[in-house]
């Protein structure tokens, strides 16, 4: 009679354990995704502002070999 309740209560505490183990796993699970979401959230725009930036270090060289430097101050001004 006294082991059958210790049975019980054992496994009362067991079911108690596994549920919050799956509450954890589940919290760490979307924490994990929403942290991953945000991460290639952030490489989008780093590789957005990346490709401005090529784009524009490659309309600079082209400005620099202009040998006219009317052309270059024309291009320098509309861009302002």
């Amino acid at each position: 009679d006294v082991e059958s309740h210790v049975k019980k209560e054992c496994d009362a505490l067991l079911a108690i354990v596994e549920k919050k183990k799956a509450e954890l796993l589940d919290n760490v699970n979307s924490e994990y995704n929403a942290k991953l979401a945000e991460l290639h959230e952030t490489i989008l725009e780093c590789d957005k502002t990346l490709q401005q930036s090529l784009g524009l270090v490659e309309f600079s060289q082209e400005a620099l070999k202009e040998d006219n430097p009317v052309t270059f101050l024309q291009v320098n001004q509309r861009d302002s």
